[in-house]
């Protein structure tokens, strides 16, 4: 089953498993965990609930609780999504991942003290939980607590140096911090990994407006432009920071360009009005 489901073949992996059900197979629970888990997968998410909640009655496993907590919190069930990881975590302490999604849940509800107990249990259970650091740097950011934001970011970087989230969130906290230099050297490596990437470059155009660096953050916000071309927020500010360096035939084109698409936007109508005024 391993092989079909390394492979790719998940329709193969699937008859498999349930033929396995069918037969009564030695280890039947964990191999509806195992066609729970493909089936959610494949989107499958109702079936993939029937699945794992059969498995969780036959023998209580964490991973099976762990694991319908997710599909739940898909579904919108909060509550059971959160007895479910609670379950999971009686179940087996020591399961990061369960902590993880607990976490991610209150993170969601804005319950941001709350969610920094959680992922500080995952990483402290697995401290090579790349995403359980990043997540913690955001719930700590929202604290104000940067410099334990930071220092959880970074060592997702140092885990996962090529994980765009984990620069992204790291550059967040060090903006915030007044380390506007290091936040775009993570932006501009975030936006080296992944190019086409709209909130890297996004962020670091508004950073290096920050920096006062006006032409380079021109020239980001025309990437967004060209990866996103009907955002006219993005090429209002684009006629903004071109304005800003004295380019006012420039601006004008792009200020034109929103209000063709919407004649009342506010953000283009004023800056229109500041070049006729001279401003």
């Amino acid at each position: 089953m391993k092989k079909h489901y390394v492979q790719g073949r998940y329709d193969e992996a699937i008859a498999i498993y349930r033929k396995g059900i069918a037969l009564k197979v030695e280890n039947t629970v964990m191999l509806r965990i195992g066609l729970g888990t493909l089936l959610s997968q494949q989107g499958k998410i109702d079936e993939a609930i029937y699945e794992l909640q059969i498995a969780a009655e036959l023998r209580p496993e964490s991973a099976a609780f762990n694991n319908l907590g997710v599909l739940l919190g898909l579904k919108g069930r909060i509550d059971k999504a959160m007895e479910y990881h609670k379950k999971a975590i009686q179940l087996d302490p020591k399961n990061a991942e369960a902590y993880y999604n607990l976490g991610n849940i209150l993170l969601s509800q804005n319950k941001f003290k709350q969610a920094i107990s959680e992922y500080e249990k995952a990483v402290r259970i697995n401290p090579e939980y790349t995403k359980s650091h990043i997540n913690l740097a955001v719930a700590l950011t929202q604290e104000n607590r940067l410099d334990e934001a930071i220092e959880h970011a970074a060592e997702a970087v140092k885990i996962e140096p090529n994980n765009v989230d984990a620069h992204y969130n790291l550059a967040v906290a060090l903006t915030q911090r007044g380390r506007l230099d290091e936040a775009i050297e993570h932006l501009a490596e975030g936006v080296k990994i992944e190019p086409n990437n709209v909130d890297m470059r996004y962020g670091l155009a508004g950073a290096l407006v920050d920096k006062g660096l006006l032409e380079k953050a021109a020239d980001e916000y025309r990437q967004v432009l060209r990866l996103e071309p009907n955002d006219i927020d993005t090429r209002c500010i684009l006629g903004d920071v071109l304005a800003k360096q004295g380019r006012f035939e420039e601006a004008a084109i792009e200020y034109n360009e929103v209000l063709k698409i919407n004649p009342q936007h506010p953000g283009a109508q004023q800056g229109m009005k500041n070049i006729s005024s001279g401003q």
